[in-house]
């Protein structure tokens, strides 16, 4: 990809609620923006009005915002999440990249305001974080630290996620 698009081209991009993250042909990611939770990943809570490298890691093939907390694809398949935690959105965390859960055959992510979901190679959606509205499809409104399955046994086709709601079409429409 690097070669056909140019080292400076970016292939990921999202929003959060006052940051932004990229991710660039040489997988490596980059954010800027408010930071003062540490949405940024740079290990800091300045703001950066220029997009800041995460680290130097060069294995970066996708990203999600959320409010004040970012996750990072990575291509062996695990997801990194920082910012802030208080619902449990991170699946752990901090300011830098922390492995959220142990899996490594992620294949999407999203994440918004206080909340992130995700899915894995089989199609098989997760979610985590703040469920005060039952936004990780649980049945209930307890907020969930680490990813656990929504819909048991469904294949998931796409997902999105909204501030206090998620949506997902699975294989059946």
């Amino acid at each position: 990809v690097a070669t056909r698009l140019g080292a400076d081209a970016w292939i990921a991009a999202d929003g959060g609620s006052r940051h932004s993250c990229a991710v660039r042909a040489d997988h490596t990611m980059w954010c800027f923006g408010a930071n003062v939770h540490g949405q940024l990943g740079v290990g800091d809570d300045v703001d950066r009005d220029a997009p800041a490298p995460v680290g130097a890691d060069t294995d970066w093939v996708g990203v999600a915002c959320g409010g004040l907390h970012t996750c990072g694809l990575r291509a062996d398949g695990t997801i990194w999440c920082w910012g802030s935690n208080p619902a449990g959105q991170l699946g752990l965390g901090d300011r830098t990249p922390v492995q959220a859960g142990v899996d490594a055959d992620w294949t999407a992510l999203h994440a918004m305001t206080r909340h992130t979901c995700g899915l894995r190679a089989d199609r098989s959606l997760f979610c985590w974080g703040d469920n005060s509205d039952g936004q990780l499809g649980q049945g209930d409104t307890e907020d969930r630290r680490s990813p656990l399955p929504v819909m048991a046994g469904a294949r998931v086709d796409a997902l999105d996620t909204g501030a206090r709601h998620t949506c997902a079409i699975d294989d059946a429409g």
